[in-house]
């Protein structure tokens, strides 16, 4: 039996079987210098649903936020990226 990879059991699921993924696309703020021996936190969270109908039927559409810090808690970077299920 396949195992889930870590965290993707907590990953909300739509209630519809929407089989088919696609990456939406991946935008990255660099807000300051990143160095090497730097020590980076990253937290991430979902900041955005929108279920919509497309061509091929229903989808949703879900957006991420990633921040970056620094060892000193300064905000480095910020990526955002979408996928989309349908």
């Amino acid at each position: 039996r396949a195992r889930a990879a870590v965290g993707a059991s907590r990953r909300p699921q739509p209630s519809r079987p929407l089989r088919r993924i696609l990456n939406g696309g991946t935008e990255i703020e660099y807000l300051d210098d990143v160095c090497a021996g730097d020590v980076l936190t990253v937290t991430s969270h979902v900041a955005s649903y929108e279920e919509t109908k497309g061509s091929l039927g229903e989808m949703l559409i879900t957006t991420n936020k990633t921040v970056y810090r620094n060892q000193d808690g300064k905000v480095v970077a910020v990526s955002t990226g979408t996928g989309i299920r349908y």
